[in-house]
């Protein structure tokens, strides 16, 4: 089932697509067309197309509140 999604930080509509990969990520709701939207409303999954769609954590201002931090400690 699709769902749509909005960002905890800057409250876009977001919507988890599957990548070649096989890992969800997500995506701006504003770089899918109308009629991918139409499909997503009908709950036909897309996968990510890179250069069409539109990666959140490309576009949104908070990506850095969701990255994990790595540890930079050697022991």
């Amino acid at each position: 089932m699709i769902s749509l999604s909005f960002c905890k930080k800057c409250n876009k509509p977001i919507v988890f697509c599957k990548t070649k990969t096989g890992k969800f990520i997500p995506v701006d709701l504003s770089s899918f067309s109308e009629n991918e939207q139409q499909l997503l409303s009908a709950n036909v999954p897309l996968s990510f197309v890179f250069g069409r769609h539109i990666s959140h954590s490309a576009s949104c201002p908070f990506t850095s509140h969701f990255r994990k931090s790595k540890c930079t400690e050697l022991i």
